[in-house]
């Protein structure tokens, strides 16, 4: 079935699942997931899948709430279009240490100038040392 918001509007979640995918008859590897939240509440949201790396991903487009059928089937079609090209389409985002407002995000800049500080206090301990 291809997918718009009528259809999607429709979709029901099948007995004993908590999620579940239903994919685009006209766009391959495109998708509306309906997903069973806190207090029973239904999530829907627009996804599209590929393989990269010899592995299957899924990129999360939106909230079928907030993103219409048609904007998602677009960026449905760039995200596919770059995994044509080679590309990933998800976004670079930094994990771990390197999240904006941790404390150990260091720019380049900083890390330089804390390694300028570390050698120049080692350099200078060992000349006191002798």
């Amino acid at each position: 079935m291809k997918l718009d918001a009528k259809t999607v509007s429709v979709l029901v979640m099948p007995p004993g699942k908590t999620d579940h995918i239903t994919w685009d008859s006209d766009l391959p590897r495109f998708g509306s997931r309906l997903r069973l939240g806190a207090g029973g509440k239904m999530l829907r949201s627009w996804i599209v899948q590929y393989r990269r790396a010899s592995a299957t991903r899924r990129l999360l487009l939106g909230s079928a709430g907030v993103l219409g059928a048609e904007a998602a089937r677009t960026a449905a079609k760039k995200a596919l279009a770059k995994v044509a090209l080679g590309e990933d389409p998800r976004p670079i985002e930094p994990t771990g240490a390197a999240r904006i407002g941790s404390p150990c995000a260091l720019s380049s800049t900083t890390i330089s100038r804390l390694s300028s500080h570390t050698c120049a206090r080692a350099a200078s301990s060992r000349l006191s040392d002798t």
